[in-house]
This record gives C-alpha cells, sequence and structure tokens, in this order.
C-alpha cells in the first residue's frame, strides 16, 4: 500500500505466501511471477529475473526463508537480486518471518544489502508466539513515514499486553530459538524416515550455504489414481510445517490435502 499503485510493474516469487502478490494485483499493479523450480532445488533463477524486470518494475518481491518451499537465500544471491533491482530502482519487499532456525546469527537480511529493501518480520514464526501478532518493517525514511500513515488508519497501535509479550519473548530469544530448533530437528528425522518408506513421497530438503534449516518443507506427492486429490497433472505440492506438529501426523494428513501448522 505504501509503495504499489495502479500500472506499476510487480515481481513476485512463486510459490510463496500469497499476499506478497495477490495485494500488489489487487492495487492494480501486473504481476508476473518469478518461479522456483524443483529442477534447480528450489534455488531462484537469477537469469529468469534479468529477463522479467522492466524498467519500469517498481517492486520485486521476496521470501527468505521461503513459505512453502523453504529455501534460504545466501549473502550472493540477495546481492545479485538487490543489483538487479538497483539496475531500475525498484525496491525489494523481503518477508523474513520465516527466519531459519540454523546459524541464525550470521543469517543475512536484504536490509543489509540493499538501500531499497523493504524487511518484514514478526515473532509469529520462527519465535512461535502469533497470538501476539506484533511485527516489523525495516525500510528507508520515506518509505517507513508512509508506513506509519497508514498502520494510523489501519490498526492506531498495537495492544499494551501484545507489546509486552513480544518484548519478552524477544529478549529471551536464544531460549526460545534453542526450544524449537530441538522441535524441527526432531520432527525433521520423523519426516525423513516416514518419506524413506513412502515410494510416492519425495522432497528436496531446504539447502543453503551454510546449511539453515527452515520449519517449511514442499513435499511432491505422485497421484495413485485418477481419482486421487490432485486435479492436474500428475502430482501434488502440499506445503507442510513441521514446526510444533508431530511430523508423523503432518505428514499423513497431507496425503488427503494440502496442510499448515505453525508454532
Amino acid at each position: 500500500m505504501a509503495v504499489v499503485e495502479p500500472g506499476d510493474h510487480v515481481i513476485a516469487e512463486w510459490p510463496t505466501y500469497a499476499p506478497l502478490y495477490e495485494i500488489p494485483r489487487t492495487l492494480g499493479a501486473e504481476v508476473e511471477y518469478w518461479e522456483l523450480r524443483e529442477e534447480l532445488g528450489w534455488k531462484p533463477d537469477i537469469e529468469e529475473l534479468k529477463r522479467l524486470v522492466r524498467s519500469t518494475t517498481k517492486l520485486i518481491c521476496i521470501n527468505n526463508a521461503s513459505n512453502p518451499i523453504g529455501t534460504v537465500l545466501d549473502a550472493d544471491a540477495l546481492g545479485q537480486i538487490a543489483e538487479i533491482a538497483r539496475s531500475v530502482g525498484a525496491y525489494v519487499l523481503c518477508d523474513e518471518v520465516y527466519l531459519p532456525l540454523e546459524n541464525t546469527e550470521s543469517f543475512i537480511s536484504m536490509a543489509d544489502v540493499y538501500e531499497k529493501a523493504i524487511v518484514t518480520n514478526s515473532v509469529s514464526k520462527t519465535y512461535s508466539t502469533p497470538a501476539a501478532r506484533v511485527g516489523w518493517v525495516v525500510a528507508d525514511e520515506e518509505v517507513s513515514n508512509r508506513i506509519r500513515t497508514y498502520r494510523d488508519y489501519t490498526m492506531i497501535c498495537g495492544g499494551v499486553f501484545n507489546d509486552a509479550l513480544a518484548t519478552y519473548v524477544l529478549e529471551h530469544k536464544d531460549k526460545i530459538l534453542e526450544r524449537n530448533r530441538k522441535i524441527v530437528f526432531g520432527n525433521r528425522d520423523i519426516a525423513q524416515a516416514w518419506i524413506d518408506t513412502q515410494h510416492r513421497v519425495s522432497w528436496t530438503a531446504p539447502q543453503a550455504c551454510p546449511p539453515r534449516l527452515s520449519s517449511w518443507t514442499f513435499p511432491r506427492m505422485m497421484r495413485s489414481s485418477a481419482g486421487a486429490c490432485c486435479p492436474r497433472g500428475e502430482c501434488c505440492w502440499s506445503p507442510v510445517a513441521v514446526l510444533s506438529f508431530p511430523a508423523a501426523h503432518a505428514w499423513a494428513t497431507a496425503r488427503a490435502r494440502t496442510f499448515c501448522a505453525r508454532a
């Protein structure tokens, strides 16, 4: 709302969290998808982004770590995206709500590499406190001021108790992350053991350098008959979050339909 106007050209990573491409479209922008592909290990194709970008591109939307893929972009990939955006003066909106659980302290934010970055985050996902409904935005002064204006007209302020809870969580984030790592690492092992027994299910585990783990994965589920759940093609893609749910239950549910669990 603070950046996009009718007629703007917006590039959005896909698949991703739907508002990152649906809201620009609702605001009257022309949205093109920058598609992540399994054959590339779910890594973004920088050459494709170069082909998509135009002199009129206003915004590039990405998600790091990806929801639902789980891909984590390293400093090199972020730098290349920033260079492409800089060549046409575009903003880069990077949703970092799924901050990786491994090597979190060495995670590079888009705000660290690009002067026109707009970074969003919250305590809802990696920090396991969705009930707080508290998040934040990092952007330059001009965009931040626009966002403050919209905020005043849409929510006025956050709740006092919500703010206190979020502050407490961030003050003790090391303990919370340690707890969540144990949950996710354990569930990852359970999920892998289950996948190893299923000939119709496979996945590409999230990869980055250095290795980082997101709480999202994107399993491939082959159809067993014409009456299977997939309405088109030969397979289904189902995002499954394994942060807080016992993975065995989550995967079993995902056989029939898309299943999302959050902390």
